[in-house]
């Protein structure tokens, strides 16, 4: 059980190992345009993004 009543120090998540994404658009329609939308934010938060095309 959870005491929540005693206050703990959070930091922020580091995690071990680079974080990589792996995306991919068979289509050039609305989907292969927010899926780049979504490559940049998660490069700018420094994920490796691997994109198939």
């Amino acid at each position: 059980m959870t005491d929540l009543s005693i206050a703990q120090k959070l930091t922020e998540y580091k995690p071990a190992n680079k974080v990589r994404f792996v995306t991919a658009a068979s289509l050039f329609d609305g989907h292969d345009a927010s899926i780049n939308i979504m490559r940049r934010i998660l490069m700018a938060n420094g994920a490796e993004v691997i994109h198939l095309g």
